[in-house]
């Protein structure tokens, strides 16, 4: 089936430069996945199909093509056997650089931190308090780096960008928007765009009774802020078991000692 990318836009067919890339911005910025995160696989389709749709009208000797004979190619017989058109060849390509975008979820840095406890607490458990610092995401910005974001002006909303090379068209990831499609127009002024602010936290650490120096116990999602949507990191709880110093203990706590020991 042969698409009207006119249509698509929104535009007429007599529509200049200008009118198609006013058209293509403004519905790239209404359709994109990050402004549709209830309904993310339509809009991924919607934002495909206005990206197609523009690529073609944009460019001239594939314009032409299209106007002639309804296919960007300059294929023929768009409804007959089998020279039916599959409509942008660059389509594949482009579902391949959104799974391989430059910038994927990454995992936030998992920490290690130690926990220093008495022989008590080794041997009969223990609920004690823990402060550590970590980097987390932006509460302001929820980690994106800005508050308002516009469609790059370098891909114009799609992501990558083509270049010709003889008779072969290349593709990449636009190095401007790191293949997001969209740059931030305002930086978060709390984490000055990073995405991430510094924080300290206290959680409740379980000390179970016979742990040993040098355990180490894991509490998940408790590290770092991930980066790109992804995961924070783990926790890691590492015991250091501080010994007492038998020479100036008291001979009732050397007892108690005793009395733990054969418990």
């Amino acid at each position: 089936m042969i698409k009207d990318y006119y249509q698509i836009l929104g535009v007429d067919r007599d529509a200049g430069p200008d009118a198609l890339k006013k058209a293509y911005r403004a519905l790239a910025h209404e359709h994109h996945p990050d402004k549709n995160p209830d309904n993310i696989e339509v809009a991924e389709e919607k934002f495909k199909e206005i990206s197609e749709a523009y690529s073609v009208l944009s460019d001239p000797d594939r314009k032409r093509s299209y106007d002639m004979t309804g296919s960007p190619t300059g294929d023929v017989g768009g409804g007959f056997g089998g020279f039916r058109t599959t409509g942008d060849p660059f389509d594949i390509f482009r579902q391949h650089l959104r799974r391989q975008q430059p910038n994927p979820p990454m995992r936030g840095q998992s920490l290690q931190i130690p926990l220093e406890i008495t022989l008590a607490d080794a041997l009969l458990g223990a609920e004690m308090s823990l402060e550590y610092h970590l980097n987390s995401g932006c509460p302001a910005c929820h980690g994106r780096g800005g508050t308002e974001f516009e469609t790059c002006s370098v891909c114009n909303g799609a992501g990558f960008t083509q270049t010709q090379q003889g008779s072969m068209f290349m593709q990449q990831g636009c190095s401007q928007c790191r293949a997001q499609g969209q740059v931030v127009k305002t930086p978060c002024s709390p984490c000055k765009g990073r995405g991430i602010v510094p924080e300290t936290k206290n959680i409740n650490i379980v000390v179970p009774p016979g742990v040993m120096h040098g355990n180490t116990m894991f509490l998940q999602g408790q590290g770092g802020a991930g980066f790109n949507g992804g995961s924070p990191g783990d926790l890691q709880v590492v015991v250091q078991l501080k010994y007492p110093d038998m020479d100036k203990i008291s001979d009732e706590e050397k007892e108690q000692l005793r009395s733990l020991l054969t418990k």
